[in-house]
């Protein structure tokens, strides 16, 4: 049996101006509470029996650009779920990146390896046992082919996380 896993996505991490203040410790009030209920998340996960958290893309909201005010504090919050024992895959987004594809060397999350977390910066269809993932892709026809790559015999009882162009 599978054990429980976590799945969030499009948290948008950022020095937020409108409805925000800088706390204290210097992080963004509503950066803060993005991180706080990523923590509640993993601990949900924990107390379910599960030890993964998949992130499904944009943990960052500027593309190509993150202040450090923004990724010292998400370091700090994903290395505190991994020493928690969830273990963190990430899958790149749009924002996440700094050119139009997917690529490690132009990723964001890639700074998040640093502390243990799996990142996704091309299309993933057997690290997981049950779970296919695919990282963003500028092109609905790249997007569709990279769907149809895994032959329909081998999809049962697979998740498809991705991020995905609305159009």
């Amino acid at each position: 049996m599978q054990k429980p896993f976590g799945l969030i996505s499009d948290t948008h991490h950022h020095a937020w101006s409108a409805f925000s203040t800088t706390l204290p410790t210097g992080v963004n009030s509503r950066l803060q509470i993005i991180l706080d209920e990523t923590l509640r998340a993993a601990r949900v996960i924990k107390a379910a029996g599960g030890d993964t958290l998949y992130h499904g893309g944009d943990l960052f909201h500027v593309r190509g650009s993150i202040a450090p005010s923004v990724l010292n504090p998400t370091l700090d919050c994903y290395a505190a779920i991994e020493a928690m024992g969830v273990h963190v895959i990430l899958n790149a987004g749009n924002h996440d990146l700094e050119a139009k594809e997917a690529a490690r060397v132009s990723s964001a999350i890639t700074a998040l390896e640093g502390i243990g977390c799996t990142v996704i910066n091309g299309c993933d269809y057997g690290a997981f046992e049950h779970m296919v993932i695919i990282p963003w892709m500028a092109h609905i026809g790249q997007l569709k082919a990279a769907i149809e790559y895994l032959p329909k015999s081998e999809r049962a009882g697979r998740d498809l996380l991705l991020h995905a162009p609305v159009d």
